[in-house]
């Protein structure tokens, strides 16, 4: 089985090459007979750091990794299409800048695929790379929606986009696998479109992969900005009423752990709400 590692990166040079600094030593014990190839699509980051891109990349050997250097910003969606579009493997799998796949990752991915062919997605599993605050908070919210169960595989009612593989014959379905015009939350609009095309999503926690969290409250609220820019545009596609339902019982209740996180997101919320309304006044 041929396998392309597709990763889009934006501004995060070292976080990339950390990221490789994992990968790689897998790829090559893989790549001995060039079934493995990995992919970085650059999503048009600053001048500076995509040098610092190239710089990184050149450490690594000839040959063992593609880069791709989009000319526009399109967001993840697009980098991932178009890593979509130069990847030659029967498996494709996708990682984000911000993760660090676990030792035994790409064995993982590959021996599951192979072992139930009948399954065209698996999301893998992540783990905290710290346990502070913001940490924490993440993944409450992840625990409730894909650590649902035990077992080799089991099937989950979520897509993760940061850690998951699919069997190409999948894009025989979705091609491009996701929506170019969503900002963000591109991963749930594609578990909608597997959901109401019948085809289910599975989680194996034995492919892991640790992720680093936001780091300030400030970068905390950017995201949670940028998520509910996403979901705006999701209730733009679908409507109100059918989001409500699909995601009905996802989420977990407010823990009091993160009062003081709930209120600066509400805060925040006001905040922009009250700008936008004096700049369309």
């Amino acid at each position: 089985m041929n396998v392309s590692v597709i990763i889009p990166t934006f501004n995060r040079p070292a976080s990339c090459a950390r990221l490789l600094a994992a990968l790689m030593p897998q790829v090559l014990s893989w790549n001995l007979d060039g079934r493995v190839e990995v992919i970085v699509v650059d999503d048009n980051s600053t001048h500076l750091c995509r040098n610092s891109l190239i710089e990184k990349l050149g450490g690594c050997p000839d040959g063992s990794i593609r880069l791709i250097s989009r000319e526009s910003a399109g967001g993840p969606s697009a980098a991932r299409n178009s890593g979509i579009v130069k990847a030659r493997g029967d498996l494709l799998v996708f990682l984000d800048d911000d993760c660090i796949p676990g030792d035994s990752f790409l064995g993982e991915v590959v021996r599951l695929h192979v072992k139930y062919p009948q399954v065209l997605l698996i999301n893998g599993n992540l783990r905290a790379l710290r346990n502070d605050l913001i940490s924490r908070f993440w993944f409450y919210y992840y625990s409730h929606a894909f650590n649902t169960a035990e077992g080799e595989l089991f099937q989950i009612h979520r897509v993760s986009s940061g850690n998951f593989s699919i069997k190409r014959s999948l894009l025989e379905h979705f091609e491009p696998l996701f929506d170019e015009s969503l900002p963000s939350r591109e991963d749930y609009d594609l578990y909608l479109r597997l959901n109401m095309a019948g085809i289910p999503i599975f989680k194996a926690d034995s492919i892991h992969a640790t992720i680093e969290c936001r780091r300030t409250l400030r970068e905390l609220l950017r995201q949670r900005a940028w998520y509910q820019r996403g979901e705006i545009h999701l209730r733009q596609k679908y409507g109100d009423a059918f989001l409500r339902e699909t995601q009905s019982g996802q989420y977990p209740r407010p823990s009091l752990a993160f009062v003081h996180i709930y209120l600066l997101l509400y805060l925040d919320r006001r905040i922009r709400c009250f700008r936008e309304r004096l700049l369309f006044k």
